[in-house]
């Protein structure tokens, strides 16, 4: 979609099977729907209570220019670069 993100280390789920974070985020035994707002629709969601029958959800991380590309940002403030990882069913 032309764009990059950041996502914050700490707040990525992590099933208990998950080595560490990092692994969470290529793991394929596990699975999340991720999904986007505006910040001010993310705003909204994050200030209301969610509806009954719906799932909890957890804010990852923010939508950013496409030149910063995916970025994954530690607890101590420093920063890497994520590459694609995970498995390839057509390999």
């Amino acid at each position: 979609s032309g764009v990059g993100a950041l996502i914050m280390e700490e707040a990525v789920p992590a099933s208990k099977y998950a080595r560490n974070r990092r692994h969470a985020l290529s793991d394929g035994e596990d699975f999340e729907l991720l999904f986007s707002l505006s910040q001010r629709e993310a705003a909204r969601l994050i200030a209301s209570k969610t509806p009954k029958g719906l799932a909890a959800f957890s804010p990852v991380g923010r939508i950013t220019e496409k030149r910063f590309g995916t970025r994954l940002l530690h607890a101590d403030g420093r920063w890497e670069v994520l590459r694609e990882t995970g498995f390839d069913h057509f390999r």
